[in-house]
């Protein structure tokens, strides 16, 4: 398992998280404790950067089911939604601290710096440098 470094509290990570759980997800169709799994393992999945099977084995089903439900809940597939609230908690971070890109993309679980760019740029359409200069303003 990844973990992501302790720039940014857990607390604040886990709360963003959950807000766009809550504000993508469709009527569930899953039960209270299948939701309650999903949830952890996006937070999880989140923050420390783990693969799609550990978040199926989170939930205590097969890596295809864990899709299909998925996509039943949100919408689009488990890792679009997580690279989007990635992205969003990258902006949030950028936006309101001057932390370092490198530590943003590790935080927001990106592997590499090079990698976590490319993603922000394609979604954003500019650069991380670019965006925190832009909300400073």
């Amino acid at each position: 398992m990844k973990k992501s470094i302790e720039i940014y509290p857990q607390e604040f990570l886990e709360q963003e998280i959950k807000q766009q759980i809550d504000q993508d997800s469709l009527k569930s169709k899953l039960s209270k404790r299948e939701s309650e799994r999903l949830e952890q393992a996006l937070i999880e999945g989140v923050i420390q950067g783990l693969s799609i099977e550990e978040l199926a084995n989170i939930c205590c089903c097969s890596e295809s089911t864990f899709k299909r439900r998925f996509v039943d809940q949100y919408n689009m597939s488990p890792h679009r939604w997580i690279l989007r609230c990635r992205i969003g908690l990258a902006r949030q971070i950028l936006s309101t601290t001057n932390i370092p890109i490198t530590d943003v993309a590790t935080t927001c679980g990106f592997v590499n710096t090079s990698h976590f760019i490319a993603k922000f740029k394609r979604q954003m359409g500019m650069t991380p440098n670019q965006y925190r200069a832009r909300s400073k303003q």
